[in-house]
């Protein structure tokens, strides 16, 4: 298919040849004239779009330059600037850093050295003009490698993430009862991805485009500065890279498919209808059953026999290390019987207990690992220790939405297993923490007057609507109440399995996937606030008083009530494009942040309220909705 034929002038023209893409390359087509579509207009502002709403925005590579630098540029120098450098491509080096892995502190707690391997995962991070090609590539490529990845891969994949990976987990043991589990680990996966085989997958799997695998080969040859020396990089990929997911899963692909087509995805099952005929055919040939689960470089592999896991093990090993140039772990690579032993997977520790109303039969459980909850809560206790340290109850206000964040996102990763003991026993320990505290910012008499219904609480009002139950508060000096949530507010909705027909690819994918999250209750999906700047934002002296605590609490309400989509084009918002926008800025500010007075809008809708400019749509409802509230600003 020659790519450089198709016409793309506008963001429904992109989308539409995205999903042309993804449906050549289900059926195996080759692709070429690639480099024309990276270098369209449309691609590069939609790479840039994209980058600025990530969260390494502003962080800087070797250049020392952010994103924000550049769309201060006139627009023209900006695309001009990116396809000049996609002619004549020369990366800039990446720059590397450490940041500590989760079982950092224990591992120093047991005397091991800070330096020592399994302390740090190290990251990459790459030049912004570097980052939005390394976008626009993602963009194009991601279709076609889509289109033929593994069902059962959920690592850095679009609309997928580990609840689906555990949930389709439970269902293969419970339904399949099938209780031996290969645990799988590679070693330093990403630092030993072979440039030259990787290149060449890509190839097989139909980027045809030599001028764009060539880019990529210079992107994996940039070299990295470490401390302010340069070293070549012969083999790997920088974790951190806005690309290296992507290429990480297409290197382990072929892998995929090897354990996959041992028997859920054999090659006789063509020959059947319907899945289960197949694989119950397979079954009384002799086959053992083997169903592989894989999220980036975790994976597990489960069968029905002790002889037959140690086979496996064996021949993953052996492809691994013929075919991949990767080496499996003897060390962290194991087989257990989770009858007996638990499997540590993705934060969750896997078991297969007796059933409670059965005397017969085992049912498979996904329990939380301690370990890492321990860990997150040490770190909100710290954050609430830190309270003491603040001057204003406006600080303290702000902290404590910074710690609700924590709370949630805990509460978030928990309730999708078995965790509502948990979940309380963290509520138990913050609340112990949070006593000690007010008592020593406020004496013990005073202290007990500060715990109120989490329903008085003015933050997260859908949040702690009808919920009676205590925890500790601050009151600012505009009568605000904020207050510490409660994780087992979070209701608990067990892992669901992945509909492999969810898509952003295809037009029936996209509206399976709105049609889901529509569902989700808003401010417990994502958080608005941005701690440090709101602290900022207030406390500078260009605040001319409207952006009070009260409107940032009471935009997460706007979000909510306008169900989280701009009031004048409908497109659903996010922590990188929301404004909450003041109708009638002239109102008094005992009036100013109400929430009647407040809208959602798109950060293209709000420039347009602000300014004379032509609107981009035509459809006469919204054109309507933006002259309605350009009038209320007298524009």
């Amino acid at each position: 298919m020659k790519v450089n034929k198709l016409v793309v002038k506008s963001e429904q023209d992109l989308r539409n040849c995205l999903d042309l893409l993804y449906q050549e390359a289900k059926k195996g087509k080759h692709f070429y004239g690639m480099l024309e579509l990276l270098q369209n207009d449309v691609v590069i502002l939609e790479a840039i779009r994209n980058i600025k709403s990530n969260k390494g925005s502003k962080t800087a590579g070797i250049d020392q330059k952010i994103v924000d630098d550049y769309l201060l540029m006139p627009t023209e120098k900006v695309f001009g600037m990116i396809k000049a450098k996609l002619n004549d491509y020369k990366p800039i080096p990446v720059r590397r850093c450490n940041k500590p892995k989760g079982n950092a502190k224990s591992s120093k707690r047991k005397g091991n050295s800070p330096n020592e391997e399994g302390e740090t995962r190290p990251l990459g991070i790459s030049a912004v003009t570097d980052r939005i090609i390394q976008e626009m590539l993602r963009i194009v490529l991601e279709p076609i490698f889509e289109a033929q990845f593994y069902p059962h891969s959920y690592g850095f994949r679009p609309y997928r993430s580990t609840e689906h990976a555990l949930a389709w987990m439970l269902k293969i043991i419970n339904g399949s009862k099938l209780y031996w589990v290969v645990k799988g680990d590679i070693e330093s996966y990403f630092d030993h991805i072979n440039h030259k085989k990787l290149l060449n997958i890509m190839w097989n799997m139909g980027v045809r485009d030599k001028r764009v695998l060539c880019i990529v080969k210079k992107m994996l040859k940039a070299g990295q500065v470490i401390q302010g020396k340069f070293y070549p990089t012969a083999k790997g990929i920088p974790q951190g890279g806005i690309i290296s997911p992507l290429l990480a899963n297409v290197y382990l692909n072929s892998f995929d498919w090897m354990v996959g087509q041992e028997y859920e995805y054999h090659p006789n099952n063509a020959n059947y209808r319907e899945k289960k005929n197949a694989l119950a055919a397979l079954r009384n040939k002799g086959h053992h059953p083997v169903f592989y689960i894989r999220y980036a470089d975790d994976w597990v592999i489960l069968t029905d026999t002790k002889e037959y896991a140690e086979k496996i093990r064996e021949q993953c090993k052996q492809y691994l290390a013929c075919e991949l140039h990767l080496t499996l772990s003897d060390e962290k690579t194991f087989i257990a019987d989770i009858r007996e032993q638990r499997v540590k997977f993705l934060g969750f520790c896997i078991e297969a207990g007796k059933r409670r109303f059965h005397k017969k039969g085992f049912a498979a459980r996904m329990i939380p690992d301690m370990e890492k909850v321990n860990a997150k809560v040490k770190e909100i206790k710290r954050d609430i220790r830190l309270l003491r340290t603040r001057k204003s109850e406006l600080e303290k206000a702000l902290d404590i939405e910074n710690i609700n964040t924590k709370i949630i996102g805990l509460a978030n990763h928990l309730k999708i297993g078995i965790s509502k003991y948990i979940m309380g026993k963290v509520d138990r320990v913050i609340e112990e923490t949070a006593y000690r505290t007010w008592v020593k910012m406020y004496g013990k008499e005073k202290a007990a007057q500060y715990k109120r219904p989490v329903s008085e609480f003015h933050n997260r009002i859908d949040r702690h609507k009808g919920y009676q139950m205590k925890h500790f508060s601050v009151v600012t000096e505009d009568g605000i109440r904020v207050g510490i949530t409660h994780a087992k507010i979070t209701p608990i909705q067990y892992a669901t399995v992945f509909k492999q027909e969810m898509t952003p690819y295809t037009a029936d994918g996209r509206k399976m996937y709105e049609e889901k999250h529509r569902k989700i209750r808003l401010p417990d999906k994502m958080s608005l606030f941005d701690h440090d700047s709101i602290f900022i934002y207030i406390l500078s002296e260009h605040n001319d008083g409207k952006y009070n605590l009260e409107y940032f609490l009471n935009r997460v309400n706007v979000f909510h009530r306008d169900k989280g989509k701009c009031k004048i084009c409908a497109v659903y918002l996010s922590p990188g494009n929301f404004h909450c926008h003041h109708i009638d800025p002239s109102k008094p500010l005992s009036e100013i942040n109400k929430t009647v007075n407040l809208i959602s809008l798109c950060n293209q809708c709000h420039r347009l309220v602000h300014s004379n400019q032509e609107p981009p749509f035509t459809e006469r409802k919204m054109f309507d909705k933006l002259t309605k509230y350009r009038n209320k600003l007298k524009i």
